[in-house]
């Protein structure tokens, strides 16, 4: 897999949950797929900090770790492998869950582009 010598399947490194090889494969399989991508995504660290201009008084700085996998069913592989940091924060009621939302949307919409996205 990889250049920097980390492999998913390894529970001792890895960070959050990652598939096996095995389930990545059967789930090819049976979406009739050559490749399988997976996102993990995990708060890494959150903060409350204040809010000067909010009726509220504090917001939540979420920074949250996405890695993320692709795997090669026809070279039984992973093809690929990248991990990124972003940080959101958010006011109010729920705000750890919409820090962490906001962060997800950064993430697929500007953070996974295609240009990191390159296969190997």
């Amino acid at each position: 897999m990889i250049e920097n010598n980390i492999v998913p399947d390894d529970t001792k490194i890895s960070v959050g949950f990652l598939p096996k090889k095995a389930d990545m494969k059967a789930f090819a399989r049976e979406m009739g797929v050559q490749y399988v991508a997976f996102t993990n995504a995990r708060i890494t660290d959150e903060k409350v900090k204040a809010a000067w201009l909010s009726w509220v008084g504090a917001k939540y700085e979420v920074t949250t770790l996405f890695t993320t996998i692709v795997y090669s069913a026809s070279e039984d592989r992973y093809v690929f492998f990248n991990q990124q940091t972003v940080k959101e924060n958010a006011a109010g009621t729920s705000s750890t869950e919409r820090a962490f939302n906001k962060c997800c949307d950064t993430y697929f919409a500007k953070k996974l582009t295609s240009d990191v996205l390159v296969l190997k």
